[in-house]
């Protein structure tokens, strides 16, 4: 009698252990937004073209990013869609402003989710080689 009841609970513990080593969905180690710090890759379209690069950070009047090693801010309102890569559209946009919640969505997947402060734009800009920000329009 005590043969059935091993066999059953071998069974059922096999039941919960074996989807417990199944890995599914992406792995941290294959997220590049988790593994490396910088922010992520985004694909813009605007008004006047595509603009590709890093993710900087995310304003209330726009999206910073890093493109051809330029530190461009692209409005909003010349935004007509912003992909990025590894992510699904809870993180795109379309042509619409963000409100606050997106924006700060947005903000976790950039480089600075905190914003950059004054002193640290002048910093990058000055890396760069830069004066100010090139604004896309």
């Amino acid at each position: 009698m005590k043969q059935p009841r091993r066999i059953g609970l071998a069974a059922a513990l096999a039941l919960v252990l074996v989807p417990a080593c199944v890995n599914v969905g992406t792995q941290v180690q294959d997220f590049t937004v988790a593994a490396e710090p910088n922010g992520a890759m985004a694909n813009i379209q605007t008004d006047f073209g595509t603009v590709s690069g890093e993710l900087l950070a995310v304003q209330d009047d726009g999206v910073i990013v890093l493109h051809n090693s330029v530190m461009e801010l692209v409005p909003y309102e010349f935004i007509r869609s912003l992909q990025l890569s590894q992510l699904d559209g809870e993180y795109s946009l379309g042509s619409r402003a963000p409100d606050r919640a997106r924006r700060t969505r947005l903000a976790l997947v950039s480089r600075y989710p905190q914003g950059m402060d004054a002193q640290l734009r002048t910093r990058l800009l000055a890396q760069l080689g830069q004066q100010e920000i090139r604004v896309v329009r």
